[in-house]
């Protein structure tokens, strides 16, 4: 998978720490999020992770609503959003997501992928296992108080 256009569904605590993961490698990831003045406030100041973990990445692609991801059409989708949104966020992404798209449950607990692949298929659903603790500070700002290497990323197929 040569093409990597990336988008990250769901800037929260998670979601930051891993756009500004992402970000580091690849400046044209696209966030996804719909919190009034997030938007904003991220292509204006970026995103900042401080902590055990340093991160600061300006943003240049930020969309705050997941219909907007049709025409940049990801590669690889990671879902942060709070688990009780998943069904709409998938729902919302149907038209979005190609037969080659990957999409990356970040959720806590076992499950959510299983979720994803009654919608898209076993070989487009992944599991990432988080192992970092972050608290959110204000938009695109987070504190990451832990983090223990690895953080494994595991297909259903």
């Amino acid at each position: 998978m040569n093409d990597l256009r990336t988008a990250v569904v769901g800037i929260g605590a998670t979601g930051t720490v891993l756009a500004a993961a992402l970000l580091k490698g690849n400046k044209d990831t696209v966030l996804v999020d719909p919190m009034p003045g997030l938007e904003e406030a991220v292509k204006k100041n970026g995103i900042s992770v401080s902590g055990v973990l340093s991160y600061r990445m300006p943003v240049k692609n930020f969309n705050s609503k997941i219909d907007d991801l049709k025409e940049f059409s990801p590669r690889v989708i990671f879902i942060s959003t709070k688990t009780f949104h998943l069904d709409n966020v998938l729902k919302a992404l149907k038209d979005i997501v190609g037969s080659d798209t990957k999409l990356i449950s970040t959720h806590n607990g076992l499950g959510p992928e299983d979720l994803i692949a009654d919608y898209f298929g076993k070989e487009a659903a992944f599991r990432m296992s988080l192992n970092y603790g972050v608290s959110l500070k204000g938009p695109g700002e987070v504190v990451v108080n832990f983090f223990n290497k690895p953080n494994h990323l595991g297909a259903l197929s």
